[in-house]
């Protein structure tokens, strides 16, 4: 699947799901993945104003220490790989066609159910888990505890935003 059909295909699973906030369905396909979200330490990054640009002063910050970070944030502005950088670098647009590629094999969304939120929150927490990375942090919108973002034996991710995070 090329690039823009990926892209095409996770807005389409936008448009044909109505709001569910359970947790169950994104959780199952974690751990189908390996439970990425369990593989590393992470800063979650919430509140009403501010979260965006905190999360980038973090990743600066240790980044500037020697930390290798990786950022997710939501939504994008321009391009869906800026959602997800690792080293201050977007992942390439390949990256993102073969982690849906992967996440659909796993967990096919016509059968589980997941939103375009929530593939892109499992898609931004497959490339963290690798050990070479040092930080992750995750941005909320608000305080989203019932969202897919919320994951982890960190507690409460709450994704709809931000994930900058130490590896």
């Amino acid at each position: 699947m090329a690039y823009a059909d990926t892209i095409t295909y996770l807005l389409g699973l936008e448009a044909s799901r109505g709001w569910d906030l359970k947790l169950e369905r994104v959780r199952d396909t974690l751990a189908r993945l390996g439970s990425p979200e369990g593989q590393f330490p992470a800063v979650l990054i919430a509140g009403t104003n501010g979260k965006g640009s905190t999360a980038v002063l973090v990743e600066n910050a240790l980044a500037a220490q020697g930390h290798a970070v990786g950022l997710y944030t939501s939504p994008h502005l321009v391009h869906f790989t800026e959602r997800i950088r690792l080293g201050g670098q977007e992942i390439s647009r390949e990256v993102v066609v073969d982690l849906v590629a992967k996440i659909r094999a796993a967990a096919p969304p016509e059968q589980t159910g997941l939103t375009f939120f929530e593939i892109t929150t499992v898609l931004a927490l497959w490339p963290l888990r690798k050990p070479v990375w040092q930080s992750r942090f995750w941005k909320s919108r608000r305080h989203q505890r019932c969202r897919s973002g919320s994951l982890g034996d960190y507690k409460h991710w709450s994704g709809s935003s931000r994930m900058v995070g130490k590896l």
